[in-house]
């Protein structure tokens, strides 16, 4: 677009009046595509999700075994990806050193007895989360739940 001097620019898509339809977008948005591939694959994914969690809940054992199964294996792949991926983020959270002297002071960690609320209450979020699907599940459909998520 024509610049007015002052970093003002007459439009965000607007040609640089070479003849080109690239733009500002390919320029500053060089994967748009890929984004757009990877949003697709990811609505498709976990509208299967929901439907196979609602097969599963409903014809294939219940609530029960569903959360233990989620549990066991979401555990067991938590646990192996923060070991290979998580190990100085997950030591960082718990470090206590001289300018933080663990009372929460410092600019880097929190206090540990905080980093362990926040991690409970996330745990918590998350099963209360997955029960209450799963319940929902049982008694409807994946499209309402999909819907009632979309809508709320």
């Amino acid at each position: 677009g024509s610049d007015d001097g002052a970093g003002h620019d007459d439009g965000i898509y607007e040609d640089d009046n070479d003849g080109g339809d690239d733009g500002v977008i390919s320029t500053h948005y060089p994967h748009i595509f890929r984004g757009d591939v990877f949003a697709i694959i990811g609505a498709i994914m976990y509208g299967l999700n929901d439907t196979l969690t609602e097969r599963a809940v409903k014809q294939m054992g219940g609530v029960k075994e569903y959360m233990g199964i989620v549990g066991f294996f979401g555990c067991i792949i938590c646990v192996v990806q923060a070991l290979l991926f998580e190990q100085d983020s997950i030591r960082g959270l718990f470090d206590i050193d001289e300018e933080n002297n663990g009372d929460g002071s410092g600019d880097e960690t929190c206090h540990a007895f905080k980093s362990l609320m926040v991690l409970f209450i996330s745990v918590s979020f998350g099963v209360l989360s997955y029960m209450g699907m799963s319940n929902f599940l049982l008694h409807s459909e994946a499209a309402l739940l999909n819907l009632s998520l979309l809508t709320s």
